[in-house]
């Protein structure tokens, strides 16, 4: 689901207040795209939302046309004290109709009706009927969560009344992760180790911790910063591969989801660090682990399935991670180089915004990454 519209027309606040969140008079701007997750019941049916917030700016229309081919709701917000937030919809809708699916819903939102209107309810039905779309008039700051919540359910029941619900789309309708592979992450109880000699559940692991990761310039053991994540569900039971390693001295494992990157070497390239989906290890192949100080090699002694609980995937700053003391990229589905290219700008404004910012972001659209790159390289 994509929300779409202006600046300050209260897309952010219509997602915190779903969310179950306070309405606050001075919303942080939105930079860029936000991706969110959320769970709601709708009837008897757990529905799982992913939901991506957009500024209003014309340069990030790049990856929203991008991502819109792969969506499926639209949220078109418009500010009835703002008529030029209404005409500004015309091209936004021109944009779905060009670049979307032709299995859509679009559903318009003429959002702030606790204010004097100057764009008439009269004027928003009549733009949506013209594109067959519904409407909704709502106050952010007045109507509560339950009120606010109405175009969400009432747009996931058009959509499913419509179309049959394709394997990879936006709404999915199990509560738990059995088959899904595009997920990137590590099971909620894997390790991690922090910069004060801490080691701790990846669960616990927060936005602004310096956790031990892997410079592959300086090919040294850092510790790099959680700026964002990619995934972060300790409910979810979903689908890992068991990599089971030995050193010269010891034995161990580590669970990565199986479009996870994970680094290796090759008997035919022994020498040259090579990153590719966990599904894609073999026995034989070698891994770095992290032995405290320094860094050593291990060879897989078997690959296996195995459903865990938990799906965790923070993203450092140098775009590695050691879990379970083992090396291992942040990023999934595209060559390690090309996501860590691709996730330079969300890098850039960490270091500009504060880390409250960051900690908003509960979801990366990774086919969205996938389809970029696809585009650029």
């Amino acid at each position: 689901m994509l929300f779409l519209g202006d600046s300050a027309t209260g897309k952010t606040s219509f997602l915190q207040r779903i969310r179950g969140q306070a309405f606050t008079v001075n919303t942080e701007v939105t930079l860029g795209v936000d991706w969110f997750f959320l769970s709601k019941y709708i009837g008897s049916k757990a529905v799982h939302l992913q939901i991506s917030d957009s500024a209003g700016q014309d340069k990030v229309r790049t990856v929203t046309r991008a991502q819109m081919h792969e969506t499926m709701c639209f949220m078109l917000f418009c500010d009835v004290t703002n008529p030029d937030s209404l005409a500004s919809l015309n091209s936004f809708f021109e944009e779905i109709e060009n670049k979307g699916p032709e299995n859509r819903v679009v559903v318009v939102i003429g959002n702030k009706a606790d204010q004097p209107a100057i764009v008439t309810e009269e004027q928003i039905k009549d733009f949506s009927s013209m594109r067959n779309c519904e409407y909704f008039i709502v106050s952010c700051k007045n109507d509560d969560g339950a009120k606010l919540f109405e175009p969400v359910r009432r747009i996931v029941e058009v959509y499913e009344d419509k179309y049959t619900l394709p394997r990879r789309a936006s709404i999915v309708s199990k509560p738990v992760l059995k088959e899904k592979e595009e997920a990137a992450c590590f099971p909620g109880d894997s390790l991690v180790l922090l910069e004060n000699g801490s080691r701790i559940a990846i669960s616990s692991l927060e936005i602004g911790d310096k956790v031990c990761s892997f410079n592959l310039l300086q090919e040294e053991v850092q510790y790099s910063e959680v700026y964002t994540y990619g995934h972060r569900n300790q409910s979810i039971l979903a689908p890992f591969i068991k990599i089971q390693y030995q050193t010269e001295s010891l034995k161990g494992s580590s669970y990565l989801s199986p479009q996870h990157l994970i680094f290796t070497l090759t008997k035919l390239h022994p020498f040259l660090l090579n990153s590719k989906p966990a599904k894609h290890a073999q026995k034989g192949d070698i891994i770095i682990k992290n032995n405290g100080k320094d860094i050593q090699l291990a060879t897989i002694t078997s690959v296996s399935r195995e459903t865990k609980k938990g799906i965790f995937n923070p993203i450092t700053t140098l775009g590695t991670i050691l879990v379970d003391d083992i090396l291992a990229s942040c990023y999934c589905s595209v060559p390690h180089d090309v996501a860590h290219l691709l996730f330079s700008p969300l890098r850039s404004l960490h270091s500009e915004q504060s880390k409250a910012h960051f900690a908003r972001v509960e979801g990366i659209y990774w086919d969205l990454i996938e389809q970029l790159s696809k585009i650029y390289f």
